[in-house]
């Protein structure tokens, strides 16, 4: 069901692009509830960055949640710890959307969305076909 297979009869399909990089984790219960009578399919937009932190020295960037400036140092250490933190991120995504039957695909910056929405379809529709015979 990691495909987004449906379940009985839905009210109509729904698609959600986030980064779902944030520290509230309300949008677990919105999506929960939201798939419980819609079709519901998590994009994933993966930026370059967040495969490969630039090691850049010491830098100032906003905090994502409050936008006060911090002053961070872009080493080694932190890209690896930026980098592992967020591969969790993706991976909780993947068994949380897995554990509520809701379709999930990650899009990395600079694919064509076309292409791989309907890799995606095309697969889920052979699933589908499948499970249906």
């Amino acid at each position: 069901h990691a495909i987004g297979a449906r379940r009985g009869p839905k009210r109509c399909a729904m698609i959600i692009i986030s980064d779902f990089i944030s520290h509230d984790e309300g949008w677990r219960g919105a999506l929960s509830s939201l798939s419980r009578h819609n079709d519901v399919i998590a994009i994933k937009v993966i930026d370059h960055w967040e495969l490969d932190p630039p090691r850049i020295g010491w830098v100032y960037a906003a905090d994502s949640e409050t936008g006060e400036p911090k002053l961070v140092h872009c080493d080694q250490a932190f890209a690896t710890s930026f980098k592992d933190q967020l591969a969790d991120q993706r991976r909780e995504l993947a068994r949380f959307s897995a554990q509520h039957n809701i379709g999930h695909l990650e899009l990395l910056e600079g694919q064509d969305p076309i292409h791989v929405m309907k890799a995606f379809f095309d697969q889920r529709r052979k699933l589908l076909g499948r499970s249906a015979g």
